[in-house]
């Protein structure tokens, strides 16, 4: 069964819909409630994760820090994505989940001019300061998402549907969503199973290796982790056998590769569609 990742410009929006994909087409709802069981197992707090998930915070949190706590909330909500049919909600998996045929990735966003009221009514604005601090708020959206996973959260490539609630109701998006749904390329398949796998295999040995390594990159494929850090040449023979102390002790991986480069940047361009979990 094909799994949802609802992101959206509005949070009501975007959970009105997964409420009522749960209720109605019997989905497990993954969203922001997760948050607690993330603070409880990592012993961290959860309005800190709230910070890096909304980026703000500001110089409450490093930098350092907010990557190693998206690392947490990475991991467990890939590890809620596990199951088929699946809708998740508000935890950024939008960003990180690619290249899984069986995900289906919806944007969402609500009528401009009512989520204008609504905010100006909410904050106690004039419409036009309202609208001055949207604006803001979505240019901070994008550098928070760009840096953070490497992706523009408002650019729709990323997403298989982009749907704008100007004309089109709560029931027609549900309609499209189970329409899209049904279609052949989304059905859950051996391959697309093993994709999300490696990806939260990743995920776990980064949640392993940030403290110590705050500028990886991790992939999964099978057993198999391949760690890019970056660190000098001096350091090299220490790291090496370290990371693959580190990583070899999560559960399910069986061998560990590491490449020490100069720079993560120049990996990341070749690898970026292949499968990579990076620090930000």
């Amino acid at each position: 069964m094909t799994s949802i990742l609802i992101s959206s410009d509005d949070h009501q929006t975007s959970e009105d819909i997964a409420q009522q994909l749960a209720d109605r087409e019997g989905y497990d709802h993954v969203g922001r409630p997760l948050l607690k069981s993330v603070a409880e197992k990592y012993d961290v707090s959860e309005e800190k994760l709230r910070w890096a998930l909304s980026g703000a915070g500001g110089r409450k949190i490093s930098k350092k820090e907010r990557s190693l706590l998206l690392a947490y909330i990475q991991a467990e909500t890939l590890a809620g994505l596990a199951s088929d049919g699946v809708v998740c909600t508000d935890l950024a998996a939008h960003l990180y989940v690619s290249n899984v045929s069986h995900v289906l990735q919806l944007r969402v966003l609500a009528k401009p001019d009512t989520r204008l009221a609504q905010f100006a009514e909410q904050n106690k604005l004039t419409p036009k300061k309202a609208k001055k601090k949207l604006e803001k708020e979505r240019t901070g959206r994008i550098r928070w998402s760009t840096e953070s996973f490497g992706v523009n959260e408002y650019d729709p490539s990323i997403y298989d549907i982009v749907v704008q609630m100007q004309q089109i109701d709560l029931e027609k998006v549900l309609q499209i969503v189970r329409d899209t749904a049904s279609f052949r390329g989304f059905r859950t398949m051996t391959y697309s199973r093993k994709c999300l796998h490696d990806l939260l295999l990743a995920s776990k040995v980064r949640v392993a290796l940030l403290p110590s390594y705050p500028e990886i990159l991790v992939k999964g494929d099978g057993d198999r982790v391949i760690v890019h850090v970056k660190c000098s040449k001096r350091k090299k023979p220490q790291t090496v056998s370290e990371i693959k102390k580190i990583a070899g002790g999560v559960e399910s991986v069986g061998l560990v590769e590491v490449h020490v480069v100069s720079k993560l940047q120049d990996v990341q361009v070749d690898t970026e569609s292949d499968g990579f979990l990076n620090d930000g």
